[in-house]
């Protein structure tokens, strides 16, 4: 749960995707030795030669994982209490702007997004397996 760095030294966090052009990861202050996080939660980006390319305003969707395709961002996560619904963003990859936000029926699983062909799988942390697909 400790932030991790990919070898080329792009962009580092709790949870970094990346392709040959840019690198995107999540931040957010954990309290003490628990995986409670406090404080508000930053996704950002940097381009293959380490400039930031976008950051979106901090907020409270702890996020469960980040999946960088050619066409965009998706960013799959929480809210701590089960207040909110899970959602999944799709973030434009060139300014980060939020093009699209869905409702997740269950809670994601951790590191358990992936994206093949003109879908996106979501894998759940009570077994299910959600998928979306493109236009």
């Amino acid at each position: 749960m400790g932030p991790v760095k990919i070898s080329c030294g792009i962009v580092s966090g709790r949870l970094v995707a990346f392709d040959e052009d840019l690198g995107v990861c999540f931040n957010v202050s954990r309290r003490g030795r628990t995986v409670f996080h406090t404080g508000k939660v930053t996704v950002s980006a940097k381009s293959a030669d380490g400039k930031v390319q976008w950051s979106l305003p901090p907020g409270d969707m702890n996020v469960d994982d980040l999946v960088v395709t050619a066409d965009a961002v998706y960013c799959v996560g929480h809210y701590e209490g089960g207040g909110r619904p899970a959602e999944l963003r799709v973030i434009s990859r060139r300014d980060g702007k939020v093009l699209a936000t869905y409702e997740i029926d269950g809670f994601p699983a951790y590191n358990g997004v992936s994206a093949a062909g003109n879908k996106l799988f979501i894998s759940t942390r009570d077994g299910r397996l959600i998928c979306f697909e493109g236009k």
